[in-house]
């Protein structure tokens, strides 16, 4: 959202402690700065950005939910039960192992997202139930190399609730 540069720390807090890393306990004085924030069109995506891809095959849409969710078969629904239509699973579960917080090896996740359509060439949208489940696959697509990649940040909390808009489900 308008930084670049930005990481992610693979394993979060506890891999850094894991892996003998230092740590400060005092209070570390940081110099002022100012910085403004410019949104950068294409990696938030809203409902009307989501629509206009529903056909294209250079898009893949990746929902992140269970395979559950993503059938309308069953946990959590949003609105209404299933899936954006013409979407794809790829659930965030998947994505890294949920105990250590650690990403899939690149190649585990090119398998999971290629099988999922989402393969390199394409956009890719990524999309949850309210935009943070589907932020893990966003991430570890960049890691891997996908150059264009983007989130559907209110992802089925606002389009499963809009009657106006496709949804599939099996």
């Amino acid at each position: 959202m308008g930084f670049s540069g930005g990481m992610v720390l693979n394993g979060g807090y506890r891999a850094w402690i894991a892996s003998g890393r230092r740590v400060s306990k005092g209070a570390e004085t940081i110099p002022a700065a100012t910085f403004t924030a410019r949104p950068r069109r294409g990696v938030i995506c809203n409902k009307d950005d989501v629509r206009a891809v529903l056909d294209d095959p250079g898009v893949a849409l990746v929902n992140a939910l269970s395979a559950e969710q993503f059938h309308g078969t069953g946990g959590l629904v949003f609105g209404r039960p299933g899936r954006i239509m013409n979407s794809t699973n790829a659930p965030y579960a998947e994505v890294c192992d949920m105990e250590t917080g650690i990403f899939s090896d690149a190649g585990a996740l090119l398998e999971l997202f290629t099988s999922a359509g989402a393969t390199p060439d394409k956009k890719v949208v990524n999309y949850c139930g309210g935009g943070i489940s589907a932020t893990l696959g966003f991430f570890a697509q960049k890691a891997i190399g996908y150059e264009d990649v983007a989130l559907y940040d209110a992802s089925m909390q606002e389009w499963g609730k809009d009657e106006s808009l496709p949804m599939e489900k099996s």
